[in-house]
């Protein structure tokens, strides 16, 4: 029996979760200005595969897949992801801040909670919410990097007002780190952006591991080592056109391997497992109007069991098709292929959009002594009470309303007997929280 996975199911375990606990009616968005250079030659290595001639489309929406083309942005994110020689720092998925935002009476306000809180992930780092464009998740699968219009004297400024002490410089880059009582946090400030993150545990020397880790990282910003888009003809082409919506994977494992694609892919389990095993895949999600557009760039293998038109074939079935829509009763479905790239994007209409809240910056620690834990808020923006909560065991204590702004404490009894782990913000609308003080 075929096991039909849900498409919010298969996006709920595709795309990461921030809890930090142990037609269209169309319309322009933000365009993003892009200083990379194109790429003039592929990497002989690159499965490219061989085209076949065929460059159709089957539906009358080509028009869609233009439009999310174009209004999405420049996938600057890549000038973060370095050259498959140099794989010190991996990211997995990156967020378009300045893209929610200006969308942000068009979104649900779910949505634009759920895509913004990256940007909360870490806390404040010297970095204001009006100034950020975007976060580029899972630097080395544990940290953050920011890009935006903030200067880089402004950040450095900033840090000076919370617990950050600057450690070192490492070719052009200052590096901060933070002692917290759930563990040591890291800042490191250059020309190109921030990147964020906690220690290691596993290193030896936690600040030492987080600079030879993040060097490299600014030097592929800096355009001092390839970038992977400079060596892959495939990344290079599927970041062109899926550019940078509200979020987008940039996770190579997910473009390089075939294994495992049913989790990911639209229709899950229900795709015939031969194309399943022949596609790499790439995911966007955009805005268009009154609608979520779930976009996924499905690269067909040239050694794979299923080629294009085998994999274009299966989403004419319509089991495969009411997967790919899942609880979606409104939506549609789009299909188009190009050469030996499937483009499938899943449509949904918005029911109730705006009131999304931005999600609070704080440099913030918790204490715990004598059955009081003490929540100490050092720098950023003020914190809304009333979002903030501290589980113990299967229940969670409020905090109570009201702001807690910087340079402020708030003391929180405790019941007997508990030990809690974390102080968490949750979104008013978002179903996702945050650990803001690790205890």
């Amino acid at each position: 029996m075929t096991r039909r996975v849900s498409r919010r199911r298969l996006l709920a375990g595709s795309v990461p979760v921030a809890v930090g606990l142990a037609g269209c009616s169309f319309r322009w968005g933000p365009k993003n200005d892009d200083a990379d250079g194109r790429a003039t030659t592929a990497d002989p290595a690159d499965d490219t595969g061989p085209s076949d001639g065929v460059a159709t489309t089957e539906r009358p929406n080509d028009d869609l897949f233009r439009y999310l083309s174009v209004t999405a942005g420049d996938p600057t994110y890549r000038r973060w992801q370095p050259g498959t020689g140099d794989r010190q720092g991996v990211q997995s998925i990156a967020y378009n801040v300045a893209y929610a935002r200006d969308f942000r009476s068009d979104l649900p306000a779910s949505e634009y909670e759920t895509r913004t809180i990256w940007a909360a992930v870490y806390g404040y780092v010297g970095v204001e919410y009006e100034e950020l464009n975007g976060v580029i998740g899972g630097i080395a699968g544990r940290g953050a990097a920011y890009v935006g219009s903030f200067e880089r004297a402004d950040v450095t400024e900033r840090l000076t007002t919370t617990p950050y002490q600057r450690f070192e410089t490492a070719e052009g880059v200052d590096y901060y780190r933070w002692g917290r009582s759930g563990g040591t946090r890291f800042v490191a400030v250059g020309d190109a952006g921030v990147v964020a993150g906690p220690a290691r545990q596993d290193a030896d020397d936690p600040a030492r591991a987080f600079v030879d880790e993040t060097v490299p990282l600014f030097a592929t910003a800096a355009g001092d080592q390839l970038r992977r888009h400079e060596e892959s003809a495939t990344y290079e082409r599927y970041t062109d056109e899926v550019g940078w919506p509200l979020s987008v994977w940039i996770d190579p494992p997910r473009i390089a391997a075939g294994e495992g694609a049913d989790d990911v892919l639209p229709g899950g389990s229900a795709v015939p497992d031969d194309v399943a095993a022949s596609v790499r895949v790439g995911y966007g999600r955009s805005v268009a109007g009154n609608e979520l557009v779930d976009r996924y760039w499905l690269w067909t293998t040239a050694d794979g069991p299923a080629g294009p038109e085998t994999v274009r074939a299966a989403y004419d079935d319509p089991e495969v098709r009411a997967a790919a829509l899942g609880d979606t009763d409104e939506g549609e479905l789009a299909v188009r292929r190009a050469d030996r790239v499937v483009d499938v994007a899943v449509q949904e209409p918005i029911a109730d959009s705006g009131g999304g809240r931005d999600p609070p910056l704080v440099a913030a620690d918790a204490t715990v002594e004598s059955g009081t834990l003490t929540l100490e808020h050092f720098a950023g923006d003020p914190l809304p009470l009333a979002q903030v909560s501290v589980p113990v065991g299967d229940e969670s204590l409020s905090l109570g309303d009201g702001m807690l702004p910087p340079g402020e404490s708030l003391p929180v009894d405790l019941p007997d007997g508990a030990a809690p782990q974390a102080v968490v913000y949750s979104p008013p609308a978002a179903a996702t929280r945050i650990a803001i003080a690790i205890l």
